[in-house]
């Protein structure tokens, strides 16, 4: 019996039939996000889903972000993006006053910024239940 993973399209020659008597996909895993109800398979699959720098449970796609350092999930990425934290380069302009022009951490728009924007923004829709 020939059985196609209903994901990455990738077809099973010889498989067991399940308890309902249909034919079983090899080696799900669902995705470890919570509430996430995608199975991945143990081959094309590979290409759909990752596997967290950090926790090393696997995810699908749609549940992680990737910056240079690596690919996390969701849970792992604030943590990972604070552990890169740049030091403060801004420029004393005035006695008051400083420019944050080229500096990683206050530059709005530095690399850093830009993924601690990313993950925050992942995050509010994973509270909103939007994501």
């Amino acid at each position: 019996m020939n059985a196609t993973c209903p994901h990455c399209s990738t077809t099973f020659c010889g498989v067991d039939r399940d308890e309902d008597g249909r034919p079983e996909v090899p080696e799900t895993t669902r995705c470890a996000h919570p509430g996430c109800e995608v199975y991945l398979c143990g081959a094309g699959c590979t290409e759909l889903s990752f596997e967290c720098d950090a926790c090393n449970a696997r995810f699908c796609s749609d549940h992680g972000l990737t910056f240079p350092e690596g690919r996390y999930c969701l849970a792992c990425a604030l943590e990972a993006v604070e552990s890169y934290e740049p030091e403060c380069e801004c420029h004393q302009t005035d006695v008051d006053q400083c420019d944050a022009s080229g500096c990683e951490l206050h530059d709005s728009r530095s690399d850093w910024n830009v993924r601690l924007r990313a993950v925050t923004a992942m995050q509010q829709l994973e509270r909103e239940g939007i994501a």
